[in-house]
């Protein structure tokens, strides 16, 4: 249970109680041209009968009705009584309306005592049931006060004809039991009505501002807290909090997999904040914690430490065990920002930089911050245009053959040529690309522009294009490749996919098959940067790779380190026996190649010492010229074709 300032802040559907009132109050024009018609009716029959208690009640009838349309106007001038003092207001409701009713009743009693007249009577009794039915219109949403009031009117009414007549007094009382019961049944069916409107609005409001998969207060309830908070001066802390590669398990477990994960995340979350916050599902994979500050509680940063630790701890998803983890960006109230939306866009400033620097990472909303994230809108911005304006090039850096050192095959780079700040790599516009949603046009530019320059290549080389893991779970990922291949007229068997490690593609059957149809059509797939992922002998024998590369990293102190030495040897026996050429990346000294050279199991080398990454049309030249120079060795022997393409 919430208490204290953490009440106030969150959102929840209004109160039946704080209804009631509101309808009570709601009627004040009927209600008043009701209760001066009735003073008007009290002064007609004081004028007939001409006597002081009946201008008294009359005056009673008038001042009433001023006095509860004052009490409506001050209600109405702050509709937000209704919510913060709804038992107050009901009660005072129910205090006036009672005694005007009573006041009433006793009108009508006074003139069946003091006159004869039977107009008067008459008119009286009249104006007392009109204005009855009159409160079952305007407060049919408290059943309880409609019985009140109508007692409270019709008991001096019947005193005042047993007072006259005993037997007209009977007669009288079972057509008020019939009255009363006809109008508390239809009372009580218009609150049934009134009743099953305000279930019906609570549960909207549930649908709107609850998250339906984890049950968390949504993005909308969210940001109402926020502007809550804001509004009422309290310090906070702003976390978002972003699942690191959840996408992942989405792609390799489905997304039933990925549900439970979010389940479960929210469950974690909200053990680690308890009472000191709200946790709500603001997108997807992205949560958002408010964290209300006092000098008691824990700091921003040490409850994110917590998170990040709560959540970088193995989880059970459909069986499979996992380690998953979290980005946490932090921006406080009021010391980084004053409104809502500037605090929210630099905590998402802060996520990105967390994400950006590696995942796993906290990073707290800090000076100079606002002007990194116009740059990176600037340089997505200048991507889009990039994509359309031929900026985006490819280099080709060769790839040779153990031993006669001869050129197999060139993988393309993909390069921006950026008009202020220079050829820019991969890793300086790719993640921007992803989060952007610009991979798809990349990759397509990519295949476009690799097959085309390989299409003027010699036939014996291939090329060598890299596809980002979640461009696998593409539709059309295989008919783009397709249609790029024949639009340059070029033979599948020269073109060779490189498919990072950075996931578990075996666990996908989606993947499996587009992997299997790749290869089924004649492409040749190999698994790039192995050793600095999730790749095991298992997944490598399940899928239809034609080669591994092993990543640079492997070369690494193999000079000096008997250790490391011996992890690159044992990595290249591991993946021997298993009949995939293996690619040594990375070699640049002359002691890497000279390992290289004596390493049987290593069937293709690349590197700076073998050729920087080129341009298209140097990497052209380069190959004919290459190739020109190998012509004279045909006549002695030449390798068969296939050894030459890959």
């Amino acid at each position: 249970m919430e208490s204290g300032p953490l009440k106030s802040i969150i959102a929840r559907p209004r109160d039946e109680r704080a209804h009631v009132v509101e309808s009570l109050y709601g009627e004040r024009r009927s209600f008043l041209v009701g209760g001066f018609a009735l003073a008007a009716a009290g002064s007609i029959t004081a004028w007939h009968a001409q006597t002081l208690s009946l201008w008294v009640i009359t005056a009673l009838m008038a001042m009433m009705t001023t006095i509860r349309y004052c009490a409506f106007e001050i209600f109405l001038a702050n509709q937000s009584q209704a919510d913060r003092h709804p038992r107050f207001w009901k009660r005072l409701y129910w205090g006036l309306g009672v005694l005007h009713l009573f006041i009433i009743g006793f009108w009508t009693t006074l003139v069946f005592w003091q006159t004869d007249d039977q107009f008067s009577q008459l008119l009286c009794m009249m104006a007392a049931l009109a204005y009855l039915i009159g409160t079952q219109g305007r407060n049919f949403s408290s059943l309880g006060l409609v019985r009140f009031q109508l007692l409270a009117c019709v008991l001096p009414m019947l005193l005042a004809f047993y007072a006259r007549e005993a037997v007209w007094g009977i007669f009288f009382s079972l057509f008020l039991v019939a009255f009363y019961m006809s109008f508390m049944e239809t009372s009580a069916h218009l609150r049934r009505i009134f009743r099953d409107m305000i279930r019906t609005s609570a549960v909207n409001w549930e649908l709107a501002h609850t998250d339906a998969l984890t049950g968390l207060p949504n993005r909308p309830s969210m940001q109402e807290a926020i502007r809550n908070a804001i509004a009422g001066g309290h310090p906070f802390a702003l976390h978002f909090l972003d699942l690191d590669h959840f996408k992942r398990v989405n792609d390799t477990l489905g997304h039933l997999a990925g549900d439970q994960l979010l389940r479960q995340t929210a469950t974690l979350l909200q053990r680690a904040v308890g009472q000191s916050g709200v946790v709500s599902r603001y997108s997807s994979d992205e949560f958002v914690i408010l964290q209300l500050i006092s000098g008691r509680e824990r700091t921003p940063a040490a409850l994110a430490e917590e998170l990040l630790a709560a959540l970088s701890r193995p989880v059970v998803v459909n069986g499979v065990t996992m380690r998953g983890g979290c980005s946490i960006g932090i921006a406080q109230y009021p010391r980084d920002a004053a409104s809502f939306e500037a605090l929210a866009h630099l905590a998402d400033m802060a996520l990105f930089e967390a994400k950006e620097g590696g995942r796993g990472r906290i990073v707290q909303s800090r000076p100079g911050m606002r002007d990194r994230a116009a740059d990176r809108l600037r340089l997505e911005s200048e991507l889009r245009r990039a994509l359309e304006d031929g900026s985006i090039e490819l280099y080709y850096q060769p790839i040779v053959l153990n031993g006669s050192l001869k050129i197999a095959s060139c993988e393309a780079l993909v390069r921006w040529r950026h008009a202020t700040r220079g050829n820019l790599s991969p890793g300086e516009f790719l993640a921007v690309a992803e989060e952007a949603g610009l991979m798809n046009a990349l990759t397509d530019r990519t295949f476009e522009l690799g097959c085309q320059a390989a299409a003027a290549w010699p036939e014996t080389i291939g090329i060598s294009i890299n596809l980002s893991p979640s461009q696998l779970c593409r539709d059309d990922i295989i008919e783009m490749i397709l249609a790029r291949v024949a639009e340059a007229r070029l033979d599948p068997r020269r073109l060779e996919i490189e498919v990072t490690e950075h996931m578990r593609l075996d666990l996908q059957p989606n993947i499996r098959e587009k992997l299997n149809e790749i290869s089924a059509k004649g492409i040749r797939l190999a698994l790039d940067d192995f050793g600095t992922g999730y790749s095991n002998l298992g997944q490598i024998a399940r899928l239809p790779f034609n080669k591994i590369k092993l990543d640079k990293q492997f070369l690494e102190d193999i000079e000096t380190d008997e250790r490391a030495l011996a992890v690159l040897r044992g990595a290249v026996q591991f993946i021997a026996p298993l009949g995939l050429e293996i690619v040594l990346e990375g070699l640049e000294t002359e002691s890497q190649i000279h390992f290289a050279l004596s390493e049987k199991g290593i069937s293709h080398l690349q590197g700076y010492a073998f050729g920087p990454p080129m341009p298209a049309a140097s990497i052209r030249d380069f190959l004919h010229a290459s190739a020109r120079v190998d012509k004279p060795r045909a006549a002695g022997g030449e390798e068969p074709q296939s050894a030459r393409l890959h």
